[in-house]
């Protein structure tokens, strides 16, 4: 199915590139490059298994290591429109699985059916949540717990409405297949087809944004279900404060058995000055298991004992993080996180070392170099 679509949509997308382009084709790039030290180095593990905040996205190597320097995206996006199409090609040079290639990240045809309503078709980043996929869009570098158990793209077709009265609205069709979202989501299956609703509402100063998501299991019976409610607030000119309340539901190693999660999260950001801001984040992450087994939080893998996560009737994670940036006003930015995890109890293998006594925290330090045309 995806093949077939990502043939289909390539092919539109030559076609339509004549008709589009009555406008001028457009070059952008985007650059992550960083530095990660975790005081929990796991050498006997892959990819950031040891790095809680630090996700592994196909396409992207996105500190596939830790304690170690990481080209994390070198993205190059092509994209022309015009009254009634658009389009947009975006290949990552840092390759898939971070080797040396390439990797489509997004290539989509937008319809502008009306001043209102839009029909996109093609492979887009996820609709869902408040942190997005390119770490220059967000206020930390280094991801919360929310954003890693979502899912980070999608193949299918979006249906956008702009109301123009504040309210927005969108329903998503989707292919959701292994090969996309590997190991990078909840959502990680050879056969899931998925449906996606999102509704949002802007004034002034205040966003809000829900978002749905239902996806058909490719294994077991039941479908895995996420919930997400976020809103923004500009208190002024140098502060705003958002907060997030995400929830899911799935199925986990045995049929019968289910796994819920809620996580909560608070931002504050400080605009300083033109060029440097601060920026907080905390977020509680709870998670209750009825049988056998964690659905949820061993897909994160971050370091932990899966078996002793495995046999728990409930798992609670606390993390904050402090993060720095500034704006070096050429398309380039700085930023630098602390981040400090904690558990309710001793979960984290210490280097990885089953044999040494468990840790309950682990502390991340991010530092990283942004740049966009």
């Amino acid at each position: 199915m995806k093949n077939k679509l990502t043939a289909v949509i390539v092919g539109s997308m030559m076609s339509g590139m004549v008709v589009a382009n009555e406008g001028n084709i457009k070059m952008g790039i985007d650059m992550d490059l960083s530095y990660v030290y975790s005081d929990n180095y796991q050498t006997a593990l892959t990819g950031a298994a040891g790095t809680p905040g630090i996700q592994y996205i196909p396409g992207t190597a996105l500190s596939n290591e830790r304690n170690d320097f990481d080209v994390n995206m070198a993205a190059v996006t092509l994209s022309g429109s015009s009254k009634d199409l658009d389009w947009l090609i975006e290949a990552d040079l840092a390759g898939e699985d971070g080797l040396t290639g390439s990797y489509i990240n997004q290539a989509w045809l937008k319809m502008n059916v009306s001043e209102m309503f839009t029909v996109t078709a093609g492979r887009m980043y996820s609709f869902f949540g408040f942190e997005g996929t390119k770490a220059k869009d967000n206020w930390n570098y280094l991801r919360s717990y929310g954003w890693q158990l979502a899912p980070s793209w999608h193949n299918g077709v979006a249906l956008n409405w702009d109301m123009k009265n504040g309210f927005t609205a969108g329903l998503h069709l989707l292919d959701e297949s292994k090969e996309d979202n590997d190991t990078n989501t909840t959502d990680a299956r050879d056969n899931a087809y998925a449906v996606g609703a999102t509704v949002g509402y802007s004034m002034d100063k205040l966003t809000t944004k829900f978002d749905f998501y239902r996806s058909k299991e490719g294994t077991y019976a039941e479908a895995l279900t996420q919930y997400n409610l976020n809103a923004t607030y500009d208190i002024n000119d140098r502060f705003a404060a958002a907060a997030v309340i995400g929830m899911g539901k799935g199925d986990i190693a045995a049929e019968g058995s289910e796994s819920k999660y809620t996580n909560y999260a608070a931002y504050l950001k400080f605009k300083a000055t033109e060029q440097f801001y601060a920026a907080l984040r905390y977020e509680i992450y709870e998670e209750e298991v009825t049988g056998t087994g964690s659905y949820f939080i061993t897909t994160l893998t971050r370091g932990f004992d899966v078996a002793d996560l495995a046999g728990q009737n409930s798992n609670q994670f606390n993390s904050a993080t402090i993060t720095g940036g500034y704006d070096l006003m050429n398309g380039s930015e700085l930023k630098l996180d602390l981040r400090m995890d904690s558990a309710d109890r001793k979960v984290w293998l210490d280097g990885g070392d089953s044999t040494k006594e468990k840790k309950d925290s682990v502390n991340v330090v991010a530092l990283a170099w942004l740049y966009r045309y």
